[in-house]
């Protein structure tokens, strides 16, 4: 039996408002501060709604080869969780200070709160091999470092650190850096596609269909993810639609009864809804 699932993502239809509220890493914008030792450093962001992560930023110096590690978590009780992604990235900024960027080319959903963690090898001594952390100059509460002795997040009263991101959701691209603590704006659903009209609840072991509304003719893509942004199903790759509506069924044979995104995306432009599937 077919289940119909309306899920309307309407592209630059809609005219009523809505808003999207993102809090942000205060730092200054300023590399003040340098920090030692081979610590987990965090930082804890929030955004209101479905973002998918584009590139993430830190602060570093280094006089030779180094290897970070990048770590991207879900959050309990203010703390990092469940591990949605990890790399390692080498570099060397050659004795000067850089903010180090690296693009995330998974598929990373977030949602509420999550964290950004990096693992770092910073040290002062012997000189020549001299390596350090960066952050600004005062902190305001949202960086952290991991004390191996307690087992618990320390808040860096020190200096906010330099890590940041950019997330695409409805509001488009944006990142999460400094200048406000939190960024609360209204945006207009004729720029913005991604609008629930009725349920998104899918059931297991059966058709699921969901219907997109297009303004103009587009390339899309349509995939499904877990919640740890592994893609679960490519419905449809870089296929050229008309104008208009069109239904796009998602068959769940094997897929475990949990939460599931549906991205679309258009072009340069990725939209993305929670969807939970059922016994």
């Amino acid at each position: 039996m077919k289940r119909v699932l309306f899920l309307y993502f309407l592209l630059l239809i809609f005219t009523s408002a809505d808003s999207a509220v993102y809090n942000l890493q205060h730092d200054d914008g300023s590399l003040t501060q340098a920090w030692f030792g081979s610590f987990y450093r965090g930082v804890r962001f929030y955004v209101s709604d479905s973002c998918t992560i584009n590139t993430v930023y830190w602060g570093r110096y280094s006089k030779k080869n180094e290897i970070d590690t990048i770590f991207i978590y879900t959050d309990s009780a203010n703390a990092p969780n469940k591990l949605l992604y990890s790399k390692s990235f080498a570099f060397n900024t050659g004795s000067a200070q850089a903010v180090m960027n690296d693009t995330v080319l998974d598929t990373i959903v977030v949602s509420q709160k999550f964290w950004l963690v990096m693992y770092s090898r910073t040290q002062d001594s012997p000189s020549n091999q001299l390596s350090y952390f960066i952050s600004d100059g005062a902190g305001v509460g949202n960086s952290y470092w991991y004390d191996d002795v307690s087992g618990q997040w320390v808040q860096n009263s020190g200096g906010d650190y330099i890590m940041r991101l950019t997330v695409t959701g409805p509001l488009g691209m944006i990142t999460l850096s400094e200048k406000d603590d939190t960024l609360n704006r209204t945006f207009d659903k004729q720029t913005d596609a991604m609008v629930l009209k009725s349920g998104n609840i899918a059931e297991k072991n059966k058709l699921n269909s969901f219907e997109i509304s297009l303004k103009r003719n587009s390339n899309v893509s349509v995939s499904i993810i877990d919640h740890a942004g592994r893609t679960v199903s490519n419905i449809i790759e870089r296929r050229i639609l008309s104008e208009g509506k069109h239904t796009i069924s998602w068959k769940t044979p094997n897929v475990s009864a949990g939460v599931y995104f549906l991205l679309v995306q258009t072009g340069d432009k990725l939209y993305s809804e929670k969807i939970l599937v059922t016994k």
